[in-house]
């Protein structure tokens, strides 16, 4: 199973983003792709579900805009993470 989580993000680095990923999934088979300055992908392979769930609500949790996705291959994935993208919105925490 491939699975692919896009990350949108406007204030924190892709540098940034891509030392986190790494740190989190380093014993995992995974491809990192930036695909503008605002947009990056992870595709991972053989990965279970419950650690992809925690890693896009970890992301979430830090007002990040976050899609992710299951495929057979890295398009399906891809496809997947797009859909769940568009349906995300970013929580605001209220200022105190």
């Amino acid at each position: 199973m491939t699975s692919c989580i896009i990350i949108k993000h406007e204030d924190i680095t892709s540098l940034a983003i891509c030392k986190v990923l790494r740190l989190i999934f380093y014993e995992e088979d995974f491809e990192i792709e930036i695909q503008d300055k605002e947009t990056l992908h992870i595709y991972l392979w053989n990965v279970k579900k419950t650690v992809i769930w925690q890693t896009v609500l970890q992301f979430i949790s830090s007002q990040l805009s976050v899609g992710y996705g299951f495929g057979s291959n890295i398009y399906e994935a891809y496809a997947a993470a797009n859909v769940s993208l568009q349906k995300t919105t970013k929580i605001v925490y209220p200022q105190a």
